[in-house]
């Protein structure tokens, strides 16, 4: 992993902490996973390892302040991933990650039709799974490609 992907891994677990995408302890552990994939790890990041008595407002400002190159669409597809992996649970999280969707269109930047297409997601049946999976298929995100548990 180079550090450039540092940062976009950092702003999807900030936005997906306010979406309830990830966890206090995924940010915890992502840090984790920076120091042993990493040589020099910035100070943010491994003051977020050893987070466990931080709030969530210190925890957004860690991850705010890891240096690196945001790339907005990337994190976009890192979280848009995430509520693929939600729904990939089953039929009962499909409210749960619709839910999240319309959630990250306040938090991110979606087109008009992304955001029309989200908003005519159903929250139950097999018609809506299929859609909701469909639509979330496009941003799939390779475990290669990241750090985060997608």
């Amino acid at each position: 992993m180079t550090t450039l992907q540092q940062k976009p891994e950092a702003d999807a677990i900030r936005i997906g902490l306010l979406a309830g995408l990830f966890s206090k302890q995924d940010a915890i552990n992502w840090a984790d996973l920076v120091i042993a994939d990493t040589d020099k790890p910035c100070s943010e990041v491994l003051d977020l390892s050893m987070g466990d008595s931080l709030d969530g407002s210190a925890i957004a400002s860690l991850l705010s302040a890891v240096p690196g190159q945001a790339d907005l669409a990337f994190t976009k597809q890192l979280l848009l991933s995430r509520v693929r992996a939600r729904l990939g649970k089953g039929k009962d999280q499909l409210a749960s990650a619709v839910g999240a969707l319309n959630q990250l269109t306040s938090l991110l930047s979606f087109t008009d039709a992304e955001k029309q297409e989200i908003a005519k997601l159903g929250t139950s049946g097999d018609e809506a799974f299929a859609q909701a999976e469909k639509l979330l298929a496009a941003y799939a995100v390779a475990p290669e490609q990241t750090r985060l548990s997608l």
